[in-house]
């Protein structure tokens, strides 16, 4: 399976691109083809018995274009998991500095209610 194939694949996958299916003489056509025969922009629609076709649709751009427009997707998904893992650190941050302080207030809590009591081996 080729690269591009494989490219196409995946940003279909992502709704970036359309499919449009082949009509009945491309599909008897392609049928005929071995799968490393048929063009990079044709594959075979999944659990069909009568095999069909469909074609991947770059809706007029070019394979840079298309390119550039997959980069910016995974630019823009990787903003989203960088704004999660912020988020998530600075929430362990206070949550570590309340923990923190909460030991103390217990600690102090503590030493109060046991310093009057007399040693018990003494």
């Amino acid at each position: 399976m080729s690269i591009k194939k494989n490219f196409y694949r995946a940003l279909y996958k992502d709704k970036l691109i359309p499919i449009s299916h082949c009509t009945d003489e491309e599909n008897q056509k392609f049928a005929n083809m071995t799968k490393k025969e048929l063009p990079d922009n044709v594959d075979a629609v999944p659990n069909n018995t009568p095999k069909v076709f469909m074609r991947y649709s770059k809706g007029g751009l070019s394979d840079e274009e298309l390119k550039l427009f997959a980069l910016e997707k995974i630019n823009s998904n990787l903003k989203t998991v960088k704004g999660c893992i912020i988020f998530f650190v600075v929430l362990a941050i206070i949550s570590a500095v309340l923990t923190a302080f909460g030991l103390v207030q217990v600690s102090s809590a503590l030493h109060s209610a046991f310093s009057n009591v007399p040693p018990l081996f003494g």
